[in-house]
């Protein structure tokens, strides 16, 4: 039976008590809390989230966490639920449960304690800025923004405490299973529907860890589409992006499960091979090119014949990850040099 996220932090009943009586979250700040959303969450939600995001994307790691190929919509629109929800049932089980796995998808997007909680006092400061001066209980409904947040921020490095801990494959594990949704919005390229850039080079990256450590084998291949620039010049874009969604849905009936694929950019694609040396690895690299070559692709009425050219690479021990994907890049562009539609080896030494 899997843990909720309570029970393994050891959040009982009694322990999610004594946080909210240290924290004075009484019935007045229930009262509070249904007054505070009635009269400034509900109207100025909008207006909240747009100011602090405005403020966090000023800050050098929220800009290269975005960089990586999460979309800022997307986070806007969990941040939107996240404060919509700020406080509403405290005092219940599923508020802590919830709290902890918002914190827990945080980390696996790579966000550091440091930054999460100086935009957890931004947002605070942003909601106590939207509630009107003139109001009666302007001082309590204060009091119940700092309370409610400093709750949701003592969870925040429950989370991050755990995740310490705990085995980074565990806890990325752990974090897949209880934020499917979040995972899926910044995880998966929308049109493709492989995984995106940032999502495959973390994977990758993890798995050189591993090699570092048992000495595993582990190869990548560069795949690019051949002639796609003229694909769209010729059908039109749409049709571009219907040769895309086929050529990864093809890519990803010649994989394994254990075996990732994701859109590295454009019309370029990289398919991480765990366990696999370079001969097994030679033979996956041909069945994916013949898969994609195999029949033109049909789109808006026209028969697109499309071919892949692929570079293949072999980790060397301790190599780092751009060291790898740079050698496999170079056995692509050889590939694209001989003619296309063929698999080229990198060389052993980079």
């Amino acid at each position: 039976m899997t843990l909720t996220y309570c029970e393994k932090f050891g959040l009982d009943d009694e322990r999610q008590a004594e946080r909210i009586a240290l924290l004075e979250l009484g019935a007045d700040a229930e009262s509070l809390l249904k007054v505070l959303h009635d009269e400034v969450i509900g109207p100025y939600a909008l207006v909240i989230i747009d100011r602090f995001y405005d403020r966090v994307m000023k800050n050098p790691e929220a800009k290269k966490i975005m960089s990586r190929g999460f979309s800022q919509d997307a986070l806007a629109r969990t941040q939107l639920e996240y404060l919509l929800g700020l406080g509403l049932g405290f005092n219940r089980p599923e508020y802590f449960e919830r709290r902890l796995q918002i914190g827990m998808a945080h980390i696996w997007a790579g966000v550091s304690l440091g930054l999460y909680l100086g935009a957890y006092s931004v947002l605070q400061q942003e909601i106590i800025g939207q509630i009107p001066r003139h109001i009666s209980n302007r001082d309590g409904l204060i009091g119940a923004v700092l309370k409610i947040t400093m709750l949701d921020m003592s969870l925040s490095v429950e989370a991050y405490h755990w995740a310490q801990v705990n085995s980074l494959e565990e806890s990325l594990a752990v974090t897949r299973d209880h934020t499917e949704v979040l995972h899926t919005r910044l995880s998966r390229d929308g049109l493709t529907q492989l995984q995106t850039r940032a999502s495959v080079l973390e994977g990758l990256q993890e798995k050189l860890e591993r090699v570092k450590k048992t000495g595993a084998p582990l190869c990548i291949v560069m795949v690019d589409i051949d002639f796609f620039k003229k694909v769209n010049d010729n059908f039109g874009h749409l049709v571009g992006d219907k040769v895309l969604h086929d050529v990864a849905s093809r890519m990803g009936g010649a994989l394994r499960a254990s075996e990732d694929v994701g859109r590295y950019g454009g019309e370029e694609f990289l398919i991480v091979l765990p366990d696999a040396v370079m001969g097994a690895a030679h033979i996956v690299a041909e069945r994916v090119r013949s898969h994609v070559a195999a029949t033109p692709i049909q789109a808006s009425g026209s028969l697109v014949p499309v071919t892949v050219s692929l570079g293949l690479a072999q980790a060397l021990p301790d190599e780092p990850m751009d060291s790898l994907i740079a050698r496999a890049d170079s056995a692509l562009y050889e590939a694209k040099r001989k003619g296309r539609n063929r698999v080229e080896l990198a060389p052993e030494a980079g």
